[in-house]
Order: structure tokens, then sequence, then C-alpha cells
């Protein structure tokens, strides 16, 4: 570049030739003409999208001017005097608007943030369809209730009847004056017929309320009051009551005691007041339409008839109990469910094996993907039999040969048997066993086959998960899988083990049958895959071999649940059993053979269990001096089989009938009952209903801690509450002293008269009685003793209780704290495998520091002050559950598997800050509690701060004393873990509306 004062260089001019010029000016033309092309289009784009735009405003001004106009138009309730009338006139108007709300989100479904983006044009259009049913119907009860304020109820229950009948002929003379012309005939007749028989006076009741329902004909004096139609049940969302805080509990524990009160509703969770006041009936005409209501429980969550009058049904038709006979069915259901017409078997052969794909995007066990690929390999145990072997069938089976016949040919329908004309290596005896509700099973019986079989352990899920699982005022449903062992294919080489014969024709087994050992363990193990990927997603199920029980927390989650779950169950090809399953909107199920509530918050017998047990005692009473041994085992089998409901008194009331039974010489003899013995059962047959029902969740708010001993010549024991420190104290009577009667019988004695010298104090109250005496610790836990004076003092100690609503949980107590006792010496801890101190140190680095290590032993504590579950050296307490760990407690907390679900319910109640150690197990009952959201499905819940997570294989786990030979010789269990840093004081919880009306 030149300086300033520098002269610039003269520039070098270029010729440019004719030819030259021209082409330039014409590709400046070219570029020219393009550019104008491309403006063009790009205002006439701008110009396109500024009228849509324009356009849309256009149309939501409409709706907006729609809506104004319609809110300032003068409403039809504005012109009704009768309050009654406007009271009915008002409702209908809510659900017009509410109906034609709905119907303006069906314009803008496709778009992302609609709700009802996920539907399909088809469910779209048939929503709209039933919008319009409804809409329809509700202008007709709107017309019905003008015409009852201008011309009358009777008027107008003719006019209703007439505008049915009337043509469409538009001349036809006004309904009002047909009305009132027909009535003046109606009535002239009835005057007539009056005067030509004076003696036999004709009465006419009242249009009652039932008038539009029932539409009646019949004419009745012009009543001096009004008595309207019966209203549309109307969808009045009621904020849902708050959750209770649950009481600090580590064990599935609650009271036992006898009752006959009038049921209330769960803990904290006070009903609505329109609900219990009287015994309400169902509604005496239908629903606005079927389609209507179920698509307002699809997108407003509310159904026409509430859950809580379908709860309340189903407690009177289940339970049978006195409180809700005023609810109970007609018995149309049953009716319903006869005409039924019965439905094509479905074919199970290699029905899972045809969707193996679905199975494949979620299954991660190699063992289940080899049974569904080709089949059940039965597991021998060194060998199978070496020689054909033949049994001749039950008796049972020809007892009742025409059900083993249709059963026979329901297999042969659905592919589960197959017939073979050689006889098969093993031909096993069929055999006949009853089921519930009077039904039959037909059983091929294996125990010859079952002896070479290994049979592996596996623990089932049970109805004690509920308490941790569902929370009150939870909506539940069941499924019930149809003949679920028949989908799981067996090996085809191995089909000849599983032969059978019936009426000269051999067939063999080609799916799971009933009777082979380890056919529970195959189709859980089958079935655990599909519960694993429902729990990764948030749902809360609990799992018993082909029973599913699912809780879900408002109406919304309810619908998204069970249609996803039933999807599943579709695409895996697995056949529901409709007949059997509850899937209608409820607080009440029937699971498992008990009755579960929510809405009250209880388990329940139900009427099936109390007449079965009235039954068989009836039998033993009838003869008590000689009655067959298989009716005594029938009532004691019962009367354990009740121990979820009944708690201790189920061993307690049966230690009599146990041992007349040990008196058989077969069990096709007869054994003798003594007065004892008669005594339960009579005390089964009377008080039985007293028991017939349980807290799922436990009312007492107050954990008291009591101490107590017994020596030779007094009992003694102190009671702590907060700082204060209560002592008792008492001596023996001689005959009592030590030489004349057993310690067994001082430690229970002792603890009798504690308790009742402790009564102001106990009420209402749960007792952790904690004492040296082992036996007394087994017998209290089991119920009862063998022993006659001891089974007595038992008895009293349950009867005081029970008066004094004191829920006892006896816990032993070494005599020194820092010294073994031999039961101690005996239990071997597998959990007590800890954090290696590498990872708690960064555990610490990241979320500490800690006050506290919740559990823990004297070996494997992280920190000085730790609880332990039994008592040892160091230990600041035992059972940390009866601990505060409120702040400002900072816990740490690594607690065995099965006591996560106790854990959060705890440090929940306590509002607690934690550090929790979980195992990845995804399939685990309690993984539902950590995760997040249904919706979401993914994530963990919003009490979670933070996490760290640790992959399998690394050295994160290091083995405790008892558990260095476990888990196939590692220590530790081969999983991932995740510590979480949970924060229970600023929990946020949403609730949904409450399905109250």
């Amino acid at each position: 570049m030149a300086g300033p004062n520098e002269n610039p260089l003269p520039e070098e001019e270029v010729e440019i030739s004719p030819a030259e010029a021209v082409k330039f000016a014409r590709e400046a033309s070219l570029r020219s003409e393009a550019l104008l092309e491309r403006l063009s289009g790009q205002f006439s784009q701008h110009a396109r999208e500024q009228a849509q735009k324009i356009d849309k405003q256009t149309e939501e001004i409409k709706v907006l001017q729609s809506q104004l106009h319609a809110k300032s138009a003068p409403k039809k309730s504005d012109r009704i005097t009768n309050p009654e009338i406007k009271k009915q006139m008002i409702g209908l108007e809510k659900v017009q608007h509410a109906v034609s709300q709905a119907k303006n989100a069906f314009e803008n479904h496709l778009d992302g943030s609609s709700p009802l983006s996920h539907l399909s044009e088809d469910q779209i259009a048939s929503l709209r369809e039933q919008c319009d049913e409804g809409e329809q119907v509700i202008l007709e009860r709107m017309q019905y209730l003008e015409d009852c304020e201008s011309e009358g109820v009777e008027v107008a229950n003719e006019m209703l009847r007439l505008r049915e009948e009337a043509s469409k002929d538009p001349a036809e003379i006004s309904l009002a004056a047909r009305a009132k012309k027909v009535l003046a005939e109606k009535r002239k007749a009835e005057d007539t017929a009056t005067k030509s028989s004076k003696e036999q006076k004709v009465s006419h009741p009242p249009q009652g309320r039932n008038s539009y329902f029932g539409r009646s004909r019949s004419p009745s004096p012009a009543p001096q009051w009004f008595h309207p139609p019966p209203p549309i049940i109307l969808p009045s969302p009621v904020p849902a009551a708050p959750l209770p805080s649950p009481v600090p509990s580590p064990v599935y524990q609650s009271q036992y005691f006898p009752t006959n009160r009038t049921p209330s509703p769960a803990p904290n969770c006070p009903p609505p007041a329109s609900t219990f006041s009287a015994p309400v009936p169902r509604a005496p005409g239908p629903p606005l339409s079927s389609g209507l209501s179920f698509f307002f429980l699809k997108i407003f969550g509310f159904y026409f008839v509430s859950a809580t009058d379908e709860s309340l049904h189903k407690l009177a038709d289940l339970t049978d109990a006195a409180e809700f006979e005023g609810f109970k069915d007609s018995g149309s259901r049953s009716s319903a469910s006869d005409s039924t017409p019965p439905k094509k078997e479905p074919w199970l052969r290699h029905r899972l094996r045809q969707r193996v794909q679905f199975w494949e995007s979620f299954v991660k066990s190699s063992f289940v993907m080899g049974i569904l690929l080709t089949g059940y390999m039965l597991p021998w145990i060194s060998a199978p039999p070496s020689e054909p072997h033949r049994q001749p069938n039950h008796p049972s089976a020809f007892e009742h040969a025409d059900f083993v016949s249709d059963a026979i040919k329901t297999l042969r329908a659905t592919g589960t048997i197959l017939p073979v004309s050689d006889p098969p290596f093993l031909v096993s005896p069929l055999g006949v066993v009853p089921k519930a509700e009077n039904k039959l099973r037909l059983i091929l019986d294996l125990r010859f086959l079952n002896q070479f079989l290994q049979v592996p352990k596996f623990r089932y899920e049970s109805l004690k998960m509920i308490p941790e699982l569902c929370q009150p005022h939870d909506f539940l449903f069941t499924i019930d899988l149809k003949a679920g062992y028949h989908h799981i294919d067996i090996f085809e080489p191995h089909w000849k083990y599983l032969g059978f014969q019936w009426q000269g024709q051999y067939f063999v087994f080609t799916q799971l049958p009933f009777g082979l050992a380890p056919a529970c363990y195959v189709f859980t193990m089958v079935m655990r895959q599909l519960t694993m990927s429902w729990r990764e997603r948030g749902y809360r199920l609990v799992h018993y071999i082909d029973d599913f029980f699912f809780a879900c927390r408002g109406s919304a989650e309810f619908a998204r649940v069970q249609a996803s779950v039933l999807a599943d169950l579709a695409a895996a090809g697995l056949v529901v059993s409709v007949d059997k399953c509850q899937l209608k909107c409820s607080y009440v199920v029937k699971f498992l053979g008990f009755v579960v509530d929510t809405l009250f918050g209880q388990f329940r017998l139900t009427a099936l269990q109390k007449s079965k047990l009235s039954s068989a005692i009836q039998q033993c009473l009838r003869s008590p001096h000689s009655v067959p041994a298989k009716t005594v085992a029938r009532v004691t089998g019962l009367i354990t089989s009740l121990s979820l409901v009944t708690g201790p008194i189920s061993g307690l009331f049966s230690r009599f009938l146990h041992r007349a039974l040990a008196t058989r010489s077969s069990w096709y003899s007869k054994v003798s009952l003594n007065s004892p013995a008669v005594n339960e059962l009579r005390f089964w047959s009377t008080q039985l209903s007293l028991f017939a029902n349980r807290d799922i969740w436990r009312r007492h708010s107050l954990i008291r801690v009591l101490y107590y001993d017994a020596g030779g010549h007094g009992w003694g024991g102190h009671l702590r509450i907060g700082s204060a420190e209560h002592e008792a104290h008492g001596a023996w009577k001689p005959h009592e002293q030590h030489g004349s009667t057993s310690s067994t019988w001082r430690e229970l004695t002792g603890l009798l008269r504690l308790l009742q010298a402790f009564k102001p104090l106990l009420s209402d109250c749960t007792v952790i009685a904690r004492g040296d005496a082992l036996n007394v610790f087994t017998m209290l836990s089991k119920g009862g003793s063998a022993k006659e004076h001891l089974q007595s003092i038992c008895l009293e100690l349950f009867s005081f209780c029970a008066s004094a609503r004191i829920e006892l949980r006896p816990e032993w107590l070494p005599r020194e704290e820092n010294a073994r006792a031999d039961y101690l010496s005996k239990v071997r801890d597998f959990d007590d495998f800890g954090l290696s101190p590498a990872t708690f140190a960064f555990v610490v680095q990241q979320f500490g520091p800690f006050t506290v290590d919740r559990f823990a032993s004297e070996h494997n504590a992280k920190l000085p002050r730790f609880d332990a579950f039994y008592w040892c050296p160091g230990a600041a307490a035992a059972n940390t559950f009866t601990q505060d760990w409120s702040p400002p407690e900072r816990n740490y907390c690594f607690p065995p598997p099965s006591l996560v679900a106790p854990t959060i319910r705890h440090a929940r109640a306590c509002r607690a800050r934690m550090a929790l150690v979980v195992l990845g197990w995804r399939s685990a009952p309690w993984w539902p509690l950590l995760s997040g959201s249904v919706a979401s499905g993914r994530g963990f819940a919003p009490f979670v701060r933070g996490q760290l997570y640790f992959p399998k294989g690394r050295e994160v786990l290091v083995p405790g004393r008892a558990s260095r030979d476990r888990f196939f010789g590692k220590g530790v269990p081969i999983s991932d873990v995740f510590v979480l840093d949970c924060d229970f004081s600023i929990e946020v919880r949403a609730f949904s509306f409450s399905p109250f009306l």
C-alpha cells in the first residue's frame, strides 16, 4: 500500500472484446433473474404463512367469541324458578360445557402438546361420536326439565312418552296440547270407573323419582309438591385427601383385635360425607351411555357411577358382612355372565414361541429364552428313568369321569395334550382335586417322575407386600391368566415322560402340566421377566404365579397402567381369563383368596372362606367323639390359612385340635375331640366375625419399648417414655415362687402383670416387649404353647391386649449386651456384606458427613455410632426402626434387600436425610418406590437429590463374616449398586383428583 505522500501507480487498462462483453452481460442478466425468482418465492411463502396464521387467529377469535357468547348468553337455569329443578339444570349445564370443551380438544388433537396426540383418527372419531350421543341425551334431559317447570310433572312425563312415539310429520299438533288431551281422557275414564264401582277404590300412586327412567303411563292427581326424577351423577372433582404419614415400622406387622364396629376409612383419610350417611342403592336408571362414561374416565378421570359405590357393592358381594348389607347386588352380574355363550378355546402350543420377538426385547435370562425357543427341558438329578413305568388312574378320576372327559376335550382343543397310538415311556395316573368356589382341577400325578427331577428353591411374592406398596385410596385391579402353566412348551423329546391314559386312549402333555414339581418355579421365572419390565416403568404390583395385583394412585394412572399391562400380555401371547380379572376402577379387589380394601384400609375374609370353615366345624360338632381325621385336618388347615387376617389367634385357638389330630392312626381313621378341642371349634363358630378384617396399615402412632424380667420371688420391669423412666415391681405368691412353677410360666405371667400395671400408659399403643426368655419370644410370635398351663397364660395375654387395644410385638434381648447368647451364635446373617472402605470414603466425600450407620454390626460398622438388628457389643440401639431418624441426623443406610421398602417408609415418616445404598435389582418389588413417575417410566423419585452408580464387576462390595461362602462363592451379590442421596424433608407429593363424586 502507498504511503500518504506517495503517488499511486497508474492502473493497467484491460481490453474486453465485444463477444466477452455480451457474455458477461448475459451472465449478469441470468443472475438477476435467479435472484428475483428466489425473492419472489420467499415473498410468496411468507404471504402464505401470514395468511395461514391470520386464518388460525381468526378461528381462535371465533371460538373465543362463541365461548364468550355462551357465557354471556342467558342460561336455561336462569329461567327456572323451582329450586330442585334448577339444581339439576345447573348440573346438566356443567356437563354440557365439559362435553363442549372435549369436542374443541378434538380439533387440534394432532398437536404434540395435546393430551390426545397419542390417539388415532379412528379413536378420535369414536370419541367425537360418543360426545355427540352424550350431548343429545343432555339436551333431551334439559327439555324434560323445562317441561316439568312449565307444564308440571305429569304433563312432562306424558310429553316424554309422546315424543318417543311422535311421527315425523311437522304439521302434527304440539306435544303439550296432545299430552294435556291424553291426560284429560285418562282422568275422565278414571272418574267413570270410580263412579261405577264406589266400593272398589282405585288408587294411583303419585309419580316418584323413577318417573323419568321408568316412564310410567299411569296417571295420578297433580301433587302439591315437586318430585323430580333422579339426577344424573355428575363429575365434581374433590381434592384428594393428603396421604397419611406412615408409622415407623421395619417389619410387616399389624394389629389383630376383635371388632364389630362399622368400618372406618383408611387412616387420616375421611370419606365423603355423601357416601356413608346411609346405604345407597345402585342408580335406578341407566347411565347416559356406556361409551360416554368411558370417555369421561379417559379424559377427565371420573365415572358416572363412582368407584366408591362399586367398592361398597364388591364388599357386600365378597364378604357378606352385615355392615354392607344395604349395598348387596341384585344379582344382575351373575345372570349376565351365565347368559354369555361359551368362547372358543385358544391354541396354546408354541403360542409364546410365535411371539418371541416381543420377549427378546426385554428378557435378559438365557434360561427363560431357552424355554421360549425350544421348550422346557426336564432337569434330571443324574439321569432319567431307565425303564418304562405305568400306573392306573386314581379313584377320584373315575368319581368325576364326566369332568375328566370334558377337561381332556378342552386340553386337546388348546393343544396342551396330544393323543398317541403307542404307550408313552411313563404313564402317570390322573386325579381330580377341589379348587376354590367348589370347582375341580385335573392333575397329573407325577410323583414317580418328580423323584428324578431337581426342584430349585425360590420365594413367592405374597399379600404381605401390599402394606409397603399400596397407599390409602389407591385404585386396584387384578389380572388372572387362563391355564397359565399350559403356555409353557415342553421340550419335545421329553413328551414321553408326561403320558397318561383315559378310556383306552394314550396321551402325552406337550405343555407344562399341573403336578410337575418344578412347574411353579419355571412359570414364575418366565413371568418375572414381564414383572421386571413393569417395575422398571414404575408400576406397583404383586405377582403370584399367574395372578397379578396392581395399585394405582389416580384414575389417569389406573387407565394408563391397565392399558399398558393388557397390551403387553397380548403381545406376549398370554391368554387372560377375563371372567376372573377385576378390571373396574375400584378400591376393593379379591386377591389370593382375601379381600384387599384400600377405601377402609383393611384386609378382609371372604364369605366363601367363612362358609367353608363354618361347614367343616359343623361336621365336627355333629359327633365330636368320632370325627374323620381328614375333616379335623380340613378345619385346622382352614384356620391356618386365615392367619393373614386373624393373626396369632390361628395358633392360639387351634392347639387342642392339632393335638387331637396327632392321635390318628391313619388319614382314614377317626379321632375323638376332647372338651378343649370342642371349645376351640365353638370359638371359631361364634367369634370368627369379630376377626374377619384387619388393618392394612397400623393405626397406632405411638411405640413403647417395655423391658421385662421375672425371678424366683418376684417380677419387674421398666418403661421408658421420652426422658421419663417408669418402673414396676411385684412379688410372687407362695405357690408361684421358684420350685412351684416353671421359669417360662413366671416370664409369661410377669409380662402380663407388667402390662396390667402400665395399662394407662400403653393403651392404644404398639408395645415392643423385650425380654431374655427365648421360649417366651417363640410362643408369643407363633401363637401359643402345646402345654395347657402356658397356653392359658397366652390366652390371657391375648384377651388383655385386645381389650386395651395394645399391639404386642415381642423381641428377644440377650442378658448381657457384650455377650453372645446361644441363640445369636446359631443365627447367620447372610446380608452382612457392605461397601468397601474406598467406596465408602468416596460416598462420604460426595454425600457426607454421616452421624450414624443404621444397618450394621460390630464387625462391619462404617461409623463409631451404629444400630444393629440384634443387640451386639458397641451397638447404640437394636431395631433401628424404633429410632428417630429426623434431622439433624445424617443417616447412612445399607439395608438388606428385604428391608428396603420399610426403610423408605420409616425415612418418610421421620422426614429424614439419608444416603441409601441399594442393589440394582430392578425386578424387586421395592424398585417402583424409588423410580420416577409411571408417565415417564424412568429416573428416580423426587426425594432423590443425587445418585452414584457403580457397575457390577468392580470391587465395590466386600463380604461379611457369614456371607463369604454365599453368592456362588464370591461372598457378595453379582449386581450393580446405586447410592442415593435422599431428602424427605423437602419431598413434595402430587395428588390426583379423588374419585369420590
